[in-house]
C-alpha cells in the first residue's frame, strides 16, 4: 500500500528545496505547497500517484523538477504531478 501522506510530506520538501534552483520559473514562492496526493488507477488498469500543486503555474519547469526528484525517492512508482494557481 501507498502512503499518500509520506509522498505529501515528501513532495513539500522537495518544494522547500526547490527554491535554491535559480532557473525554476512561475512559482509563488509564498504560498507554494502539495495540497493533495491522489492514487489513480485507470480503465486498463495502469496505477499512477497524481500530486498536486498549488501557486505554481500549469507550465512551469517546476512540475520536472518535482517529478524527477519523487522518482529518485520512489522509483517504482508512475507519478502526474500537476500544477496550478
Amino acid at each position: 500500500m501507498i502512503d499518500l501522506k509520506q509522498i505529501q510530506t515528501a513532495t513539500n520538501l522537495i518544494l522547500a528545496s526547490a527554491r535554491a534552483e535559480k532557473d525554476i520559473k512561475g512559482v509563488n514562492w509564498g504560498d507554494l505547497g502539495c495540497v493533495d496526493v491522489m492514487e489513480c488507477r485507470s480503465v486498463y488498469g495502469d496505477k499512477s500517484v497524481m500530486v498536486l500543486i498549488e501557486e505554481c503555474s500549469p507550465d512551469s519547469n517546476l512540475r520536472g523538477f518535482v517529478y524527477e526528484k519523487l522518482h529518485e525517492l520512489y522509483p517504482d512508482i508512475n507519478f502526474d504531478v500537476r500544477t496550478e494557481w
